[in-house]
């Protein structure tokens, strides 16, 4: 076949973000300390935007500089006293929490079920622990084609190197991630054992590197997070002020937005209208235009950003109603595109939302993302209950054993959870336990056991 240049005429659509639109993904997932920043930088440099509100209004300003049609409640403090703008702390998200975000945004739907699947599989260090494809296969009712491909997308997720089946795996992982993979570097990785004895010599004999080249690439592999779960295990998220308020009401929660974190700013329409009529001042009507331009977008951006966090939070509260009152155990399962379709907005927007921001509930202030859990289906097709609110039943009834109740084996843990209504697997309920690093019941009677004092022990052992 024969190839010579020609004209094509097609019609296609993509959706291109202009820079104002990306600037406002951008401003959706801002903490309020970073939108304070961003702002005190717009003030800095657009004359036309004040955090007062403008002596003479124009008229036709008031959709521009106006906050009365955003359908949010201020919260304001009493008496000199605001107890939701303490400096508070609050666990980080968990890696799995981490990934089955990433997993619900980037995943199509019927792909979600085997990443839930591997993601429960996934240990503190960010390895999958006891991985067989084709059991994981049987119980997404896939083909082991199917669960490989998946891993091999959820090997993309942040961190990188999370979800390795080997350390080799996981360094590699993050050598695609730094697009430094070279043929050496992968044929080193096959000899880690040889790297951990510092068998320089017999290294650079199977790689054909020299001793310089050989040490250089050591370095890089050094460098590089043989654990990258570590980072998400037992580590504390600075929160600050919360963003939003939720206290009891009449008829459910009051839903308030924290000043401190949702800037309200104005923009001068009316000085923008006699600096154009008077030009002057060292100022052109372009550059002029141009302030007025980005004053009016932020001010939307950030009416926009207060309605949609006020809208997503209210739909929180409302869902997870016993979790705000009475704590983890009575999470439920909620996804985001649960929520995404109840506030008319994409999964990635509900993302963005609920990203760096926190609430003040009566028991504390918490993330917005802790009020998302995945479903664990029940043993035998009843109610499902989030993985959360089971490992916290779990821990309960662990912390009632002592001297006078015995430790609870994995089955008599099931036989509680059904008594309550939560119907899981005698396997989910072994899982759950090591992932809280729980000790079995044998051990835990051992460990419970009181010691036998030295002159009992001669005592036994003297003929």
């Amino acid at each position: 076949m024969r190839a010579a240049p020609g004209l094509r005429i097609g019609i296609s659509q993509r959706l291109t973000m202009t820079p104002q639109l990306l600037e406002s993904v951008r401003l959706l997932q801002h903490a309020g300390a970073d939108l304070n920043r961003y702002v005190d930088e717009q003030l800095a440099s657009n004359p036309l935007l004040d955090r007062a509100e403008p002596e003479h209004r124009d008229p036709k300003a008031e959709a521009l500089d106006s906050w009365s049609d955003t359908g949010v409640v201020w919260a304001r403090p009493s008496g000199g006293d605001a107890s939701y703008t303490d400096d508070l702390e609050a666990d980080q998200p968990d890696l799995r929490a981490h990934l089955a975000e990433q997993a619900n945004i980037d995943l199509p739907p019927d792909d979600r079920v085997i990443a839930d699947l591997l993601i429960d599989l996934v240990d503190a260090n960010g390895y999958l622990a006891g991985f067989d494809p084709l059991e994981v296969a049987e119980l997404s009712r896939t083909t082991v084609a199917d669960v490989l491909r998946v891993l091999g997308q959820l090997q993309t997720f942040d961190p990188p190197g999370v979800c390795a089946r080997s350390l080799a795996e996981c360094l590699r992982l993050q050598l695609v991630f730094r697009e430094s993979e070279s043929p050496n570097m992968l044929l080193l990785l096959e000899h880690l054992d040889l790297v951990g004895e510092g068998a320089e010599d017999e290294l650079c004999a199977l790689v054909g590197v020299s001793i310089e080249d050989l040490r250089a690439m050591l370095t890089e592999l050094r460098s590089l997070n043989p654990r990258p779960g570590l980072a998400f295990a037992g580590r504390r998220e600075f929160l600050g002020a919360p963003d939003l308020v939720a206290t009891p009401s009449a008829d459910g929660w009051r839903i308030e937005l924290n000043p401190a974190c949702f800037p309200r700013i104005y923009a001068d329409r009316a000085g923008y209208l006699a600096a154009r009529a008077h030009p002057g001042g060292g100022t052109d009507a372009g550059s002029l235009a141009r302030h007025w331009q980005e004053a009016a977008w932020l001010v939307r951006a950030l009416r926009q950003r207060a309605q949609s966090v006020y809208r997503v939070a209210s739909v929180l509260v409302r869902i997870q109603d016993d979790y705000v009152r009475h704590g983890a155990s009575h999470r439920r399962p909620l996804s985001l595109r649960t929520v995404a379709g109840l506030v008319d907005l994409h999964e990635s927007t509900v993302s963005r939302v609920v990203a760096n921001k926190t609430m003040a509930t009566p028991r504390g202030t918490v993330p917005l993302r802790s009020f998302f859990d995945r479903r664990l289906g029940s043993a035998d097709g009843g109610a499902a209950h989030s993985p959360s609110a089971v490992r916290a039943r779990i821990q309960a009834l662990i912390d009632t054993e002592g001297p006078d109740r015995p430790p609870m084996s994995d089955q008599q843990i099931v036989g509680a959870l059904a008594a309550s209504g939560v119907q899981v697997a005698r396997r989910t309920v072994a899982k759950y336990r090591r992932m809280m690093r729980i000790p079995s019941s044998t051990r835990r009677r051992q460990s419970n056991r009181p010691p036998t004092s030295r002159a009992r022990r001669a005592q036994a052992s003297a003929p």
